[in-house]
């Protein structure tokens, strides 16, 4: 009896500090960098442009256009996945557009939103591309997940990158 009572207290102690990671870091934020071969006149347009998303990310259906103008404040579209015919639906709306400087948007997910924000300079002829990305879990368990594993979503968030920056370096 002793031991069973140890073991609940044990994984009593663990969901405590595994909910505790997400109240006292509910978000979590990193930068991504890259340089682009190109002037900020060239790469500017590609690097705002959603409709070529299905370029650089993974199971990419489908993007429709719900409110507002593409590349406006305020404008709207969902983006269709279909990841082994489970199909998700991701909400992205526009925050922020400083043509040729900076862009920002949040994809809002069913348990999380995640704010991305794109900004650029040029140096010698060459775009110097900087991406932050803030996670925000709606919910503990989120939260939580997020804080103790933020490590193997940052992991994907590079690969997405790499590979944005390779499709925009391919259509200079």
């Amino acid at each position: 009896m002793k031991t069973l009572y140890f073991i609940l207290a044990a994984l009593a102690t663990l969901f405590l500090l595994f909910c505790l990671s997400g109240i006292i870091r509910p978000t979590f934020s990193f930068k991504l960098f890259s340089k682009i071969d190109e002037p900020i006149e060239k790469s500017w347009p590609l690097i705002q442009e959603k409709f070529n998303l299905s370029n650089f990310l993974d199971n990419v259906q489908e993007i429709k256009q719900v409110y507002g103008m593409n590349g406006t404040v305020g404008s709207e579209s969902d983006i269709y996945f279909n990841s082994d015919g489970n199909y998700k639906i991701i909400r992205q709306v526009v925050t922020e557009v400083t043509p040729n400087k900076s862009m920002s948007f949040m994809a809002r997910f069913k348990y999380k939103d995640v704010e991305y924000k794109r900004s650029a300079m040029e140096y010698r002829d060459k775009t110097y591309l900087t991406l932050k990305v803030t996670y925000k879990g709606n919910n503990l368990f989120t939260k939580s997940y997020n804080a103790l594993f933020g490590f193997t979503i940052i992991e994907k968030e590079e690969v997405y990158f790499r590979n944005f920056i390779n499709n925009l370096n391919q259509n200079d």
